[in-house]
C-alpha cells in the first residue's frame, strides 16, 4: 500500500477542440441554505453552441447519500427527485444560432428533510 507524503491541487483548463459542440453553464445562482419544505428560487442557465444537430440539455442531480428528496418546481409543475436521481431538460431541436437555455421562467427547489445536500448541476447536449 502506498504511503502518500505530499499532495498539491492544481487547476487546469481544458478547452474544446475547434468544431466540437458545447453546452456550458453561464449562470448558477443557488442559495447556500434553505428551510425544509420551503421553496427557494434558483437560476440555472447554459449557453448552447449553434448547430441544428445540437440539442442542449440541463440536469440537476440529487447526489447519492443526500438525506432526502429534492423537489424541483418548474413553471407550475413539481418534480420529485430522490437521492441518486436527476431531473433533466433538453431542447427539442438544435438552433441555427447560439442560444441560452433554462429549465423555465420560474425555477425553485425545496428539500424534504433536514441535513446537508450536495447537488450536481450539469450542462450537455444530445
Amino acid at each position: 500500500m502506498t504511503s502518500w507524503t505530499d499532495s498539491r491541487d492544481k487547476s487546469v483548463e481544458a478547452k474544446g477542440v475547434s468544431g466540437e459542440k458545447h453546452c456550458r453553464i453561464v449562470t448558477l445562482d443557488v442559495p447556500s441554505s434553505v428551510r425544509v419544505n420551503e421553496y427557494a428560487d434558483i437560476k440555472f442557465e447554459c449557453h448552447i453552441d449553434k448547430g441544428t444537430d445540437v440539442k442542449g440539455c440541463l440536469g440537476i442531480l440529487n447526489k447519492k447519500g443526500n438525506p432526502g428528496d429534492m423537489i424541483v418546481y418548474i413553471d407550475g409543475r413539481e418534480f420529485k427527485v430522490p437521492p441518486d436521481y436527476m431531473i433533466q431538460g433538453c431542447l427539442k431541436e438544435g438552433r441555427d444560432s447560439c442560444t441560452r437555455y433554462v429549465f423555465g421562467n420560474t425555477v425553485r427547489i425545496k428539500f424534504t428533510k433536514t441535513g446537508k445536500y450536495v447537488l450536481r448541476f450539469l450542462a450537455g447536449y444530445l
